[in-house]
């Protein structure tokens, strides 16, 4: 059954607090980076989506996602992988209950982001920058 409701972020410790979540719907599966660039040539701005990314080992070029959702209600694990995102730009995003292993985030910028519950495994952040982000219970492991 998908969601046809909207429904909003209800926690108002979060960043995304009263940020509408994207409906089952939107649900974009990408299982390739040439999947990933053909989406951002055709509109280099991903509004309202659920992403999920099922590849590895591959740089992923400038986006901005607007509202976009990284977590996705499946049985298994919410994984991304070896991929480094460049010069994206994330405005209030879902970023949390997931496991970041191997990402590499370079000159991006975060505002009104939520990443509670996220696991990040020899990840690194290099020359990016957060405003009014929140993130309650992250894991960090190096």
């Amino acid at each position: 059954m998908t969601d046809t409701i909207i429904k909003k972020d209800a926690d108002p410790k979060r960043a995304t607090f009263d940020t509408p979540y994207p409906i089952s719907a939107s649900l974009t599966v990408l299982k390739s980076s040439a999947e990933y660039k053909t989406l951002i040539q055709a509109s280099p701005e991903l509004q309202d989506l659920k992403i999920q990314f099922d590849y590895k080992q591959a740089n992923n070029g400038q986006c901005k996602f607007s509202r976009c959702q990284f977590y996705i209600d499946t049985n298994k694990i919410n994984e991304i992988q070896q991929l480094t995102f460049k010069g994206c730009t994330f405005d209030h995003c879902f970023l949390g209950s997931v496991d970041y292993k191997n990402v590499r985030f370079e000159y991006c910028s975060f505002s009104n982001c939520d990443f509670s519950n996220s696991r990040f495994e020899y990840c690194v952040f290099d020359q990016c920058t957060f405003t009014k982000c929140s993130a309650y219970h992250p894991e960090f492991i190096s």
